[in-house]
């Protein structure tokens, strides 16, 4: 039986991605529980501006411009963005009082035995709206995807309709609202580990590190609430991060190198939690700083 919409409504995109993975670890309830991760299904996210002031690739998800380059050149179709984005300003700045909806299909990506297995995440964009002169339709940039992943590249997908709101009103995306509809949303139980090292707040869930006073009736001065039975037993996404978090504390407590881990995924995590004890930060690379400079063949 198909699960009703989970709909989550944010005043711009920094919200949005703050409220997004928040929602979701402290859900009682999931649609699908694995080793793995937890999944959300038939969700729809709102923001009513696409300003995304607070995004910062680098030191939210310890990830490099060249990710940003890959994931880009991975997705989108320069012809067919500099057309979809030239179609959207004619829509914002005129031919949206009458209706007029555009789209654009991302680019199909290569099937790999480990990543696009089953095809791709993000499917499809459309465009429609006008703020000029009198219009019953505000200008909404609408995403379509097969699943994106919490705490983790869905803030990259976020970043995709950022720089494509930039692109269409010319520097000023808080004219544009978002939508975006998404069969899963799934959180990787060790995945996400990168961002909660960046947010304090979820840090203290995993350390205690604040020493703050929880208004959670699991709290207990001293343990982390990752480690109360009955908190894991509560949040199903926190039991999954917590098997997770506790295979990262005792590898470091044993002191297993990072040369002894086999799976390459994981030991990105392990080497990401060794430079936050150390305080050792990737470069800033803030939403403001994103384009498509080098999705070659979009500037004309």
């Amino acid at each position: 039986m198909t699960s009703k919409f989970k709909v989550l409504r944010s005043e711009d995109l920094s919200s949005l991605w703050h409220d997004v993975v928040r929602w979701h670890l402290y859900k009682e309830e999931v649609d699908l529980y694995l080793s793995i991760g937890t999944n959300l299904e038939n969700v729809v996210l709102e923001a009513k501006s696409m300003a995304y002031d607070s995004f910062d690739m680098g030191r939210d998800l310890w990830l490099t411009s060249s990710r940003w380059t890959m994931l880009i050149r991975d997705y989108l179709i320069p012809s067919e963005t500099r057309a979809f984005v030239d179609r959207s300003r004619q829509i914002l700045n005129d031919k949206g009082r009458s209706g007029v909806i555009t789209n654009m299909a991302f680019r199909g990506v290569a099937r790999r035995t480990d990543r696009h297995r089953w095809g791709n995440c993000l499917l499809g964009a459309t465009f429609r709206g006008c703020d000029v002169g009198k219009s019953d339709v505000y200008p909404t940039l609408t995403f379509h995807s097969r699943v994106s992943y919490n705490a983790y590249i869905l803030g990259l997908d976020m970043a995709i309709g950022h720089v494509l709101a930039k692109e269409i009103t010319k520097g000023q995306p808080e004219r544009v609202r978002f939508q975006w509809h998404l069969d899963v949303v799934q959180l990787h139980g060790f995945k996400c580990l990168p961002y909660l090292y960046s947010q304090p707040d979820l840090m203290d869930v995993l350390a205690g590190t604040s020493n703050k006073e929880h208004n959670f009736r699991y709290y207990r001065p001293g343990i982390p609430l990752i480690d109360n039975p009955e908190f894991r037993e509560q949040y199903p996404t926190w039991r999954c991060i917590g098997r997770w978090w506790d295979a990262v504390r005792k590898h470091e407590a044993e002191g297993k190198t990072l040369d002894e881990e086999l799976y390459g995924p994981y030991k990105r995590i392990r080497r990401r939690y060794q430079e936050y004890l150390e305080g050792k930060l990737q470069p800033s690379v803030k939403a403001s700083d994103l384009t498509f400079d080098k999705l070659e063949g979009y500037r004309t």
